[in-house]
């Protein structure tokens, strides 16, 4: 039976994440990214009525296209959350977080966008984080010509 080395496995990924940073030194494409935005699509409406999948589907839509418009691109992916409603009771409900990067962003770019999403969806409010960022990097492809 062999016998593990603890400190063996760790220099072996220590050795195997320096080549890693060396890698993605050589290969990233530095982008200067000041923030991230995220906003919250929620699935149910201010008093906690399911929203139709074609409302969501709008409003996702409709903050792909603003934050790619202002940032060049957009991500979502799909979580959930709960809140708590007026009458102090717990909302669970799935929800889409719709994010991007952007340099030099402003709160006043962002807040309409998320005032009409949260007009769309009959909610009192969107969840909008606008973050520091201190690193993204878009990772290219070493030799394009053999990528198949």
């Amino acid at each position: 039976m062999a016998t593990m080395d603890p400190f063996g496995d760790w220099l072996a990924q220590r050795e195997m994440r320096a080549e890693l940073d060396a890698i993605f030194a050589e290969h990233a494409a530095p982008v200067v990214v000041r923030s991230k935005v995220t906003l919250n699509i929620g699935s149910v409406d201010a008093s906690g009525l399911p929203l139709s999948a074609e409302v969501r589907a709008n409003a996702l839509h409709f903050a792909l296209a603003e934050l790619s418009r202002l940032y060049g691109g957009a991500s979502s992916f799909e979580g959930n959350g709960a809140w708590l409603n007026g009458a102090g009771a717990l909302v669970s409900e799935p929800n889409t977080f719709v994010f991007s990067f952007g340099e030099n962003v402003q709160a006043s770019d962002v807040v309409p966008i998320a005032e009409a999403i949260a007009f769309q969806l009959g909610q009192e409010c969107v969840l909008l984080a606008i973050e520091p960022v201190t690193s993204v990097s878009f990772i290219e492809v070493p030799n394009v010509d053999n990528v198949g």
